[in-house]
Protein backbone atom coordinates (compact mmCIF):
# COMPACT_ATOMS: atom_id res chain seq x y z
CA UNK A 1 0.00 0.00 0.00
CA UNK A 2 1.08 3.55 -0.64
CA UNK A 3 2.06 5.48 2.48
CA UNK A 4 -0.62 8.12 3.20
CA UNK A 5 1.87 10.14 5.26
CA UNK A 6 3.62 11.14 2.04
CA UNK A 7 0.55 13.15 1.00
CA UNK A 8 -0.82 16.33 2.56
CA UNK A 9 -4.60 16.28 2.76
CA UNK A 10 -4.78 20.08 3.02
CA UNK A 11 -2.59 20.82 -0.02
CA UNK A 12 -3.57 17.92 -2.28
CA UNK A 13 -6.99 16.62 -1.16
CA UNK A 14 -7.90 14.96 -4.48
CA UNK A 15 -4.60 13.08 -4.65
CA UNK A 16 -4.99 12.09 -1.00
CA UNK A 17 -8.46 10.70 -1.76
CA UNK A 18 -7.04 8.80 -4.75
CA UNK A 19 -4.42 7.21 -2.49
CA UNK A 20 -7.13 6.19 -0.02
CA UNK A 21 -9.18 4.54 -2.76
CA UNK A 22 -6.10 2.93 -4.29
CA UNK A 23 -5.09 1.44 -0.92
CA UNK A 24 -8.62 0.13 -0.40
CA UNK A 25 -8.55 -1.45 -3.87
CA UNK A 26 -5.07 -2.83 -3.12
CA UNK A 27 -6.42 -4.71 -0.10
CA UNK A 28 -9.02 -6.39 -2.33
CA UNK A 29 -6.77 -7.15 -5.32
CA UNK A 30 -3.06 -6.95 -4.39
CA UNK A 31 -1.95 -9.30 -7.19
CA UNK A 32 -3.26 -7.17 -10.04
CA UNK A 33 -3.45 -3.58 -8.82
CA UNK A 34 0.04 -2.68 -10.05
CA UNK A 35 -1.02 -3.44 -13.62
CA UNK A 36 -4.07 -1.14 -13.58
CA UNK A 37 -3.97 1.88 -15.86
CA UNK A 38 -5.36 5.17 -14.59
CA UNK A 39 -8.40 4.54 -16.80
CA UNK A 40 -9.01 1.15 -15.16
CA UNK A 41 -8.58 2.69 -11.69
CA UNK A 42 -11.16 5.28 -12.66
CA UNK A 43 -13.63 2.56 -13.73
CA UNK A 44 -12.86 0.24 -10.80
CA UNK A 45 -13.57 2.99 -8.27
CA UNK A 46 -16.98 3.77 -9.85
CA UNK A 47 -15.60 7.03 -11.28
CA UNK A 48 -15.77 8.76 -7.90
CA UNK A 49 -12.55 10.62 -8.68
CA UNK A 50 -12.07 12.42 -12.02
CA UNK A 51 -9.99 10.63 -14.66
CA UNK A 52 -7.39 13.42 -14.77
CA UNK A 53 -6.75 12.98 -11.03
CA UNK A 54 -6.05 9.28 -11.56
CA UNK A 55 -3.62 10.24 -14.30
CA UNK A 56 -1.97 12.78 -11.99
CA UNK A 57 -1.90 10.07 -9.30
CA UNK A 58 0.00 7.65 -11.54
CA UNK A 59 2.41 10.37 -12.67
CA UNK A 60 3.20 11.48 -9.11
CA UNK A 61 6.80 10.64 -8.14
CA UNK A 62 5.77 9.17 -4.78
CA UNK A 63 3.35 6.80 -6.48
CA UNK A 64 5.90 6.01 -9.22
CA UNK A 65 8.35 5.07 -6.48
CA UNK A 66 5.81 2.62 -5.05
CA UNK A 67 5.19 1.12 -8.50
CA UNK A 68 8.94 0.81 -9.01
CA UNK A 69 9.39 -1.07 -5.74
CA UNK A 70 6.49 -3.40 -6.64
CA UNK A 71 8.13 -4.10 -10.00
CA UNK A 72 11.47 -4.87 -8.36
CA UNK A 73 9.81 -7.32 -5.96
CA UNK A 74 7.91 -8.97 -8.79
CA UNK A 75 11.09 -9.36 -10.85
CA UNK A 76 12.99 -10.81 -7.89
CA UNK A 77 10.19 -13.32 -7.29
CA UNK A 78 10.10 -14.30 -10.97
CA UNK A 79 13.86 -14.75 -11.01
CA UNK A 80 13.73 -17.03 -7.97
CA UNK A 81 10.90 -19.10 -9.45
CA UNK A 82 12.55 -19.43 -12.86
CA UNK A 83 15.96 -20.20 -11.37
CA UNK A 84 14.52 -22.86 -9.07
CA UNK A 85 12.81 -24.61 -11.98
CA UNK A 86 15.53 -24.07 -14.59
CA UNK A 87 17.33 -27.37 -13.98
CA UNK A 88 14.27 -29.53 -14.57
CA UNK A 89 12.53 -27.29 -17.14
CA UNK A 90 14.29 -27.17 -20.52
CA UNK A 91 11.87 -24.63 -22.01
CA UNK A 92 13.97 -22.22 -24.09
CA UNK A 93 11.56 -19.30 -23.67
CA UNK A 94 11.76 -19.57 -19.88
CA UNK A 95 15.57 -19.68 -20.06
CA UNK A 96 15.54 -16.52 -22.18
CA UNK A 97 13.15 -14.86 -19.77
CA UNK A 98 15.41 -15.70 -16.84
CA UNK A 99 18.46 -14.33 -18.67
CA UNK A 100 16.59 -11.13 -19.55
CA UNK A 101 15.38 -10.61 -15.99
CA UNK A 102 18.88 -11.18 -14.61
CA UNK A 103 20.31 -8.65 -17.09
CA UNK A 104 17.62 -6.13 -16.18
CA UNK A 105 18.32 -6.60 -12.49
CA UNK A 106 22.08 -6.24 -13.06
CA UNK A 107 21.61 -3.05 -15.09
CA UNK A 108 19.27 -1.61 -12.46
CA UNK A 109 21.78 -2.39 -9.67
CA UNK A 110 24.62 -0.75 -11.59
CA UNK A 111 22.43 2.27 -12.28
CA UNK A 112 21.63 2.68 -8.58
CA UNK A 113 25.26 2.31 -7.51
CA UNK A 114 26.38 5.35 -9.52
CA UNK A 115 26.93 8.02 -6.89
CA UNK A 116 27.64 11.62 -7.64
CA UNK A 117 29.51 13.61 -5.02
CA UNK A 118 29.35 17.38 -5.08
CA UNK A 119 31.67 19.21 -2.76
CA UNK A 120 30.75 22.83 -2.34
CA UNK A 121 31.42 25.82 -0.14
CA UNK A 122 28.11 27.32 -1.24
CA UNK A 123 25.26 26.42 1.10
CA UNK A 124 22.28 24.64 -0.40
CA UNK A 125 18.97 26.42 -0.68
CA UNK A 126 16.10 25.18 1.47
CA UNK A 127 14.60 23.49 -1.60
CA UNK A 128 17.88 21.74 -2.49
CA UNK A 129 18.34 20.52 1.09
CA UNK A 130 15.00 18.70 1.03
CA UNK A 131 15.31 16.95 -2.33
CA UNK A 132 14.98 13.17 -1.92
CA UNK A 133 18.30 12.43 -3.62
CA UNK A 134 20.36 14.91 -1.56
CA UNK A 135 22.27 13.65 1.43
CA UNK A 136 24.30 16.13 3.46
CA UNK A 137 27.31 14.56 5.13
CA UNK A 138 29.88 16.14 7.43
CA UNK A 139 32.77 13.78 6.69
CA UNK A 140 34.49 12.93 3.44
CA UNK A 141 33.22 9.59 2.08
CA UNK A 142 35.80 6.84 1.64
CA UNK A 143 35.30 6.87 -2.13
CA UNK A 144 36.38 10.52 -2.20
CA UNK A 145 39.05 10.30 0.48
CA UNK A 146 40.83 7.55 -1.47
CA UNK A 147 40.86 9.73 -4.59
CA UNK A 148 42.09 12.93 -2.97
CA UNK A 149 45.75 13.82 -3.07
CA UNK A 150 46.88 16.57 -0.73
CA UNK A 151 49.87 18.72 -1.66
CA UNK A 152 51.48 20.99 0.84
CA UNK A 153 54.01 23.60 0.00
CA UNK A 154 54.77 27.17 -0.72
CA UNK A 155 52.88 28.80 -3.56
CA UNK A 156 55.59 31.47 -4.06
CA UNK A 157 58.09 30.91 -6.86
CA UNK A 158 61.78 30.82 -6.09
CA UNK A 159 64.08 33.23 -7.98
Amino acid sequence: MIDLNLFDITKEPELYEAVLLFNKKYQNDPDNIASYSYYKLWNETQRTIPLNIWKEFQLDKRVRSWYSSELELSIATNIQTLAKNSAKDQNYAKQQTLASLLNYQKDKTEEQSNKIFIYSFIPLTSIEEHLPNVKIIKTIPKELADAITVYEGNSEKER
